[in-house]
């Protein structure tokens, strides 16, 4: 009776005392917080250079046993490195900022060595929105899986995991130029002005925006040619793909839909009303065309 009692005793230490080296280096998460980018302001499709935002993950060691420890914290995308919103994606490129840590194969990695309770590992990681992606304005969403494991050699055991909320904010924005040219002017030649006539060309205007969007048209003579020296005046119509503009009544407002990824071209029409019966001489006007996409504040 006596013999079975201690055999049952030295069982329930042995047993005990593997439960505790089995908890020891016992590693957590504790600060994975959502990566919300908005670097300048959100992301500008037009930027010809990526923008890198700074975030933080925290890793503590919450055993109290006194041996020394390693660990390895693994960041890597939720599938593709993209967000997304809708139909539309949005690529970026996620890189250690950490001086010990290190990019493989899309997967940042930071090793701890001899860590004691308490401790931290901290991996500072960068999110970079690649330039040059013509989206539409919004909130895109995505996810970073983070790890971490304590290693003893060859062998790794996942002690913690997290899923990290990604997001980042595209701005409205848009950008107007003209079809064939660089510059942001245009000059527009009538030659003879007699009744009917339209101009030599007829110019077009490129617009994209990650938006819907607005033209403005302000006309510095109010819809007419204006000669240089004197009050001799050439009323003229236009129209903007096809929509008439009274410019006589002041700045005109014209709406168009988007997002236009690709620039989309609005022919820009003239025609003189009334050219006869009118003092020789150079007649002009200088026609102003604002582009503001909706939501311009976002």
């Amino acid at each position: 009776m006596t013999g079975r009692l201690k055999a049952l005793c030295f069982g329930t230490l042995l047993a005990m005392a593997a439960a505790s080296a089995e908890a020891a280096c016992a590693l957590r998460i504790e600060r994975a917080e959502t990566a919300a980018w908005n670097a300048g302001g959100g992301y500008d499709v037009f930027a010809r250079n990526g923008i890198a935002e700074r975030f933080e993950l925290e890793v503590r060691r919450v055993d109290a046993d006194t041996a020394p420890c390693d660990a390895v914290v693994t960041l890597r995308p939720e599938g593709r490195p993209r967000l997304v919103q809708g139909g539309q994606s949005l690529a970026y490129a996620l890189r250690p900022a950490a001086p010990r840590a290190l990019l493989d194969g899309g997967t940042v990695t930071l090793r701890g060595e001899d860590l004691l309770p308490e401790d931290v590992l901290r991996l500072d990681y960068e999110i970079v929105l690649l330039p040059g992606q013509v989206v539409a304005a919004g909130r895109y969403r995505g996810g970073l899986i983070a790890e971490v494991r304590r290693e003893s050699g060859s062998l790794q055991e996942l002690e913690d995991s997290a899923q990290i909320a990604v997001t980042a904010r595209v701005r409205s924005n848009a950008r107007i130029a003209f079809a064939g040219t660089s510059g942001r002017r245009q000059t527009v030649d009538f030659g003879e002005l007699t009744e009917g006539k339209t101009p030599n060309i007829t110019p077009q205007i490129l617009v994209q925006s990650t938006s819907n969007f607005s033209l403005s048209v302000t006309s510095e003579n109010r819809g007419a040619l204006a000669q240089s020296t004197g009050d001799w005046r050439v009323p003229y119509a236009a129209s903007i793909a096809g929509q008439p503009l009274s410019l006589e009544r002041g700045t005109q407002r014209l709406d168009f839909r988007g997002p236009t990824a690709d620039a989309r071209r609005l022919p820009i029409e003239f025609r003189i009303l009334r050219g006869e019966r009118r003092r020789a001489g150079l007649y002009r006007d200088t026609v102003t065309i604002v582009v503001t996409p909706e939501g311009a504040g976002f």
